[in-house]
């Protein structure tokens, strides 16, 4: 799609100061709209961007779906800001086209005309706004609330100081977009100035590119009226360039099928044999690898890995006898250590128990006093003296008794 503005203060891309140009890659949504503010109490184009920056705030981006709402609010921050401007007036009237999935909706508050040319034929898509809608309202009556429709009047453009209007647009139809449709988008002064049978033979002519169409038109208009202010916005469908891809793959790819149908029927035997031949060769290069290129003696031990040398087999048999060492070497510290505890400590410690009172119980009492009396009945062995040695100097005494 291709779109051209002319004194373009109002249409900005999206992300940028002012923008009233959204679209949505996703789902193929694009709106395209043109303000004009030239009956408001202070600069036209500043009233202009007045509304294309609340309608950057308010529009979602199914605008079909909440168009009514988006308007509304954005009639109310208009009015707001016409407010904090010290009551100045503000009177914005928008033309809006809405495309979606190969759709297009034309909206208008005021009379911003919005043409359709198709086929050297032109057709005018807005239209006067009606001039009472029914609106739903909530009424609180004896704590209940209730949903009434209510029948209000039309503002006839953005930022309408009455409370009892809403900002309702008209509508058109839902047309499907062809390839080269070309919508207009223009200022009420400019079809003032210039009538539709001439626009329609400048849009018509192939020779003009986009913006040299718009000069012309611009410059018409200025002839009559060189005071006024005029918006011109051109919208080109161009998806030729997308219909001409599908078309060219699907072509190509029928084309690709009628080769390779007309090589089978003409070289079908030919090739048949060629891929015959072709299979019984790698058959036998894949054989002859297999019984050639492989080892006898390594395929005869499956446990064997392939690829396995000599040199891993030392380095297996190294690490088994490191293992080896260092299991014995841990066994004979164990051994030491065993000898070690056996052997007696050279400075022996003693260790004193606390000792805690023997209390005896009744039956043991008796049965001590029993080994007790036992003891004192037995006779007790005399001791024995040492044995006596003769000597003759010694003299024995004398017992005169």
């Amino acid at each position: 799609m291709h779109n051209y503005l002319l004194n373009g203060t109002v249409k900005v891309n999206i992300g940028e100061t002012g923008c009233v140009e959204f679209f949505n890659s996703s789902r193929r949504r694009t709106l395209l709209a043109v303000a004009d503010g030239s009956e408001s109490e202070f600069s036209g184009s500043d009233a202009a961007f007045l509304f294309t920056d609340s309608l950057g705030e308010c529009v979602g981006l199914d605008f079909n779906a909440a168009y009514s709402d988006s308007f509304s609010r954005c009639n109310e921050l208009i009015k707001g800001r016409s407010f904090r401007a010290g009551g100045k007036k503000v009177c914005v009237k928008t033309g809006i086209l809405f495309f979606e999935n190969d759709f297009v909706r034309a909206y208008n508050i005021g009379d911003v005309p919005i043409f359709m040319q198709r086929d050297k034929k032109i057709k005018l898509l807005s239209g006067d706004m009606p001039q009472f809608v029914e609106v739903e309202e909530t009424v609180e009556n004896d704590d209940e609330i209730e949903i009434k429709k209510v029948k209000k009047a039309t503002a006839p453009y953005i930022g309408y100081m009455a409370e009892d209007c809403v900002a309702e647009p008209h509508i058109s139809e839902k047309i499907k977009v062809k390839n080269k449709d070309t919508f207009l988008v223009l200022s009420k002064s400019v079809t003032d100035a210039v009538d539709v049978d001439t626009i329609a033979e400048i849009i018509d002519n192939d020779k003009l590119k986009l913006d040299e169409k718009a000069e012309k038109l611009m410059d018409l208009a200025t002839e009559k009226n060189p005071e006024e202010t005029y918006t011109i916005q051109i919208t080109v469908a161009k998806d030729n360039a997308r219909l001409f891809g599908v078309k060219l793959r699907y072509l190509f790819m029928a084309v690709l099928a009628a080769i390779i149908i007309v090589i089978c029927s003409i070289f079908g035997a030919p090739l048949q044999k060629g891929a015959e031949a072709l299979v019984e060769k790698w058959k036998i290069m894949v054989s002859s690898f297999t019984y050639r290129d492989i080892k006898p003696e390594v395929v005869a031990d499956p446990w064997v890995p392939l690829g396995r040398n000599d040199e891993e087999e030392k380095k297996e048999k190294k690490a088994a006898e490191k293992a080896k060492q260092a299991e014995e070497e841990r066994k004979r510290l164990e051994e030491e250590a065993k000898q070690n505890v056996s052997r007696p400590t050279p400075y022996p410690t003693t260790v004193t128990q606390p000792t805690q009172p023997n209390i005896a119980t009744p039956e043991q009492e008796d049965e001590n006093s029993n080994q007790e009396i036992e003891s004192n009945n037995t006779p007790q062995p005399k001791p024995e003296l040492p044995p006596v040695q003769e000597d003759s100097n010694v003299e024995l005494p004398i017992d005169f008794n």
